[in-house]
């Protein structure tokens, strides 16, 4: 991930976790909720953060967005669901309640460490 969107997502208050700089993707994190930037292939996006479920997996995609993230836009990804989630879908989502809990859930997230300012390719 670049330095730059890093630093802009530290600069607004947000603690980043990240497996390795080289991801396109991001956890942030704020007063125990958790959101996801993504800066894949089809460009960068907010995503929100849940418990795995069979009916709407581990998040949804809340909106498109710039390197450059504005705090709303970051806020959508403390969501449960977007607005034209189905209710059954809704049900399902189970937020974690901290980072903390996030990184214990499974062995894939325990390798999100807490990045320091300035780190990024």
């Amino acid at each position: 991930m670049k330095k730059d969107i890093i630093a802009h997502i530290q600069s607004l208050g947000y603690a980043v976790y990240m497996r390795d700089i080289g991801d396109r993707w991001l956890i942030y994190e704020r007063d125990g909720r958790i959101g996801k930037f993504e800066n894949g292939f089809s460009g960068p996006c907010i995503v929100t953060v849940h418990k795995p479920n069979t009916n709407t997996g581990t998040g949804f995609k809340m909106c498109d967005t710039t390197e450059t993230p504005t705090e709303d836009e970051l806020a959508l990804g403390f969501c449960a669901a977007p607005a034209w989630a189905y209710h059954s879908q809704i049900e399902r989502v189970e937020k974690y309640r901290s980072i903390e809990g996030f990184r214990k859930a499974s062995v894939w997230n325990a390798g999100y460490r807490l990045v320091k300012e300035g780190e990024g390719e």
